[in-house]
């Protein structure tokens, strides 16, 4: 009986982790020319078959991602992508876009499946001013590629989880602990 109570305990005691990895490529588009729709290949891969969901946010801040709070509708930018896609190990998804009004301004083409999402830059620049997004056309190699695993995106949310699930290993190494003291003096 103490053996079976013994083997329930360390059962317990074991934390299952199970982390899901979603990667994109290109990092970033550019968008520097008025009134023309720009296609570009998005690839998306996963360490497992699942559905990512896709929505893009729009800001002429681009500070933080909380800034990312607009329309493409906004900025007068039409943007088509699929809603939603089936990853099975890497699929490729087109991502059209034209921006038809002058200006600068950013926008985001999130990623999103479980707990897990990851972003791809959308930079339009139909001002005057084109350097900036030339020189990041020139570094393309360096921004390539951006990958994510789970817990990284809503650590607000995994932190109480997390704190919750350390309390109760916590206290059950601790009956452990009590309950082979108690065997080792028998």
């Amino acid at each position: 009986m103490k053996i079976g109570i013994l083997l329930l305990i360390v059962i317990l005691s074991v934390s299952l982790v199970s982390a899901l990895q979603i990667s994109v490529s290109p990092s970033h588009i550019n968008i520097n020319k008025l009134n023309s729709k720009i296609c570009k290949e998005v690839t998306v891969s996963s360490d497992r078959n699942i559905d990512v969901y896709l929505e893009d946010r729009w800001s002429n801040a681009g500070k933080g991602f909380n800034d990312y709070n607009l329309s493409s509708k906004d900025f007068d930018v039409e943007i088509n992508y699929p809603k939603t896609v089936y990853v099975n190990d890497e699929e490729t998804v087109d991502v059209c876009i034209t921006a038809n009004k002058k200006g600068t301004y950013n926008g985001t083409l999130l990623f999103k499946s479980e707990n897990v999402g990851v972003g791809i830059l959308l930079k339009v620049n139909t001002g005057e001013n084109l350097v900036n997004v030339k020189s990041l056309e020139n570094n393309s190699d360096n921004l390539s590629y951006t990958k994510i695993t789970s817990n990284n995106v809503d650590k607000k949310s995994n932190s109480q989880f997390m704190l919750i699930i350390l309390a109760i290993n916590s206290l059950l190494l601790l009956s452990l602990l009590i309950l082979l003291i108690s065997l080792a003096k028998v």
